[in-house]
């Protein structure tokens, strides 16, 4: 992956762009999850990066200190563009403000986390501290929690007509593969809820991840045996075992499965 070059941008992937619009979403979603969207915006950075090296359909966090650094390939944002753009009403814009809501809401949870530790390490029972902790807890249930995931497979076979997700689901997922995609459906329904998207929006999106879902889906098997062939025949399997992750999420597609059952907020 190569950092972007702010010379050979186009206005709207430009880094002073990309920069604005990450801190107006983080300001918008924490003031709408009951954060100082202000103060989570004061300690976020960007990074803004090109290329197929280290690819990451979603933006990336690290803590740097106090602060997050949010890591967005400019590449893989084309994907989101590939799976929205014949929503209606979503133009690259508002793709955008949605993929950047999505790494927004991971910053808000990692304020809860920790504003939760602070509370229990120095307060005293106050009613702050006990919104903290029950915030917290709530989030790490939904964050390992398998039965949604379950369920949405069978209601995409048995209603929709999209297998090739149940038995995965079943069988397949480790507890990191559940953490991720249940951390992307947070991030999607945190976001949706703070651009204030109506039931009918968030339904045009729901029905085009399933139409993406379904198309890859569609070359699972040939995917597996490609995959079988590789092992198989591979006679560097060091290399097989150190990108065993990478080749996993390529079969399985975490974002676009966790893209049909976003989390709801009321």
């Amino acid at each position: 992956m190569s950092e972007f070059s702010q010379g050979s941008a186009h206005e709207f992937d430009s880094v002073q762009s990309w920069q604005l619009a990450l801190e107006r979403n983080v300001v918008r979603l924490g003031n709408e999850m009951g954060s100082w969207g202000d103060v989570l915006a004061s300690h976020v950075q960007l990074r803004l990066t090109t290329g197929d090296d280290q690819f990451q359909i979603i933006p990336e966090l690290k803590k740097i200190d106090d602060d997050i650094e949010i890591t967005c390939n400019l590449d893989s944002f084309e994907t989101w563009v590939l799976t929205l753009s014949e929503v209606p009403g979503m133009g690259r814009h508002e793709i955008r403000d949605l993929y950047l809501s999505t790494a927004a809401a991971w910053v808000e949870m990692t304020y809860v986390a920790e504003s939760a530790r602070i509370e229990r390490e120095t307060g005293d029972g106050t009613e702050r501290r006990s919104r903290a902790m029950m915030r917290s807890r709530n989030l790490v249930e939904k964050l390992v929690s398998k039965s949604d995931l379950e369920a949405n497979a069978e209601e995409l076979e048995h209603v929709y007509g999209i297998a090739g997700a149940t038995d995965v689901v079943r069988h397949d997922l480790s507890p990191k593969d559940i953490m991720e995609i249940n951390r992307i459906r947070y991030g999607l329904g945190a976001a949706m809820y703070a651009l204030g998207y109506t039931e009918e929006q968030v339904q045009h999106i729901v029905q085009s991840f399933r139409s993406n879902l379904e198309l890859v889906l569609s070359q699972y098997e040939i995917t597996l045996m490609q995959l079988l062939d590789s092992v198989t025949h591979a006679s560097n399997y060091s290399y097989l075992e150190s990108h065993q992750e990478q080749l996993k999420q390529f079969v399985f597609p975490h974002f676009l499965f966790a893209g049909t059952m976003p989390l709801r907020y009321t």
